[in-house]
């Protein structure tokens, strides 16, 4: 069981979105919190959109804030917001956590094959495609971090990259509903 601690974390997050959608009183609660809350409940619904455990019950989630055609900007930069928060706190997991555990020898591997600064580039157009496309961020932030990307360069990207990507989802989302 420990063993699938994060597979049976993203079930779960699959049952939920589930019943949020299937269980009415569920989703009454959920689309009057999403009235009474839309900023709240949009920055909420964008930082679980970066998390690769919990992105479909973000999109569950975005079908419920109430969305007139004019508003999908500003709810998408609300929830680039959410995603950026979400994405910093992936980042830093990786650089001091995940990076740390793995020990010198892989941070001499990773120093000399991020020297280049070709490679480095590379490595940031592919984090920047990964994270604004639906594969899970955690991949993206991987690439960015292996890159040296600066902080303020990377809060600009993922911002923006958050921002169009939940951009793209409320408009497919309310087309949809």
């Amino acid at each position: 069981m420990q063993h699938y601690k994060y597979t049976i974390l993203m079930v779960i997050t699959f049952i939920l979105a589930w019943a949020i959608g299937s269980f009415s009183a569920i989703d009454e609660f959920a689309s009057s919190f999403a009235t009474t809350n839309t900023i709240v409940f949009t920055i909420i619904a964008g930082a679980m959109y970066s998390f690769s455990f919990t992105a479909g019950l973000a999109v569950v989630l975005f079908a419920h804030v109430p969305v007139a055609a004019e508003t999908h900007i500003q709810l998408a930069l609300i929830g680039a917001f959410g995603g950026l928060l979400a994405d910093l706190l992936i980042f830093r997991f990786i650089k001091d956590v995940i990076l740390h555990e793995l020990g010198k020898k892989a941070e001499a591997f990773i120093a000399r094959e991020t020297r280049s600064r070709g490679r480095r580039i590379i490595m940031q157009i592919i984090g920047a495609i990964i994270i604004a496309s639906p594969f899970p961020d955690e991949i993206g932030l991987t690439f960015m971090g292996l890159s040296h990307i600066t902080f303020w360069r990377l809060v600009i990207l993922t911002y923006v990259l958050d921002a169009i990507g939940i951009y793209i989802l409320i408009s497919a989302v309310t087309s949809f509903v």
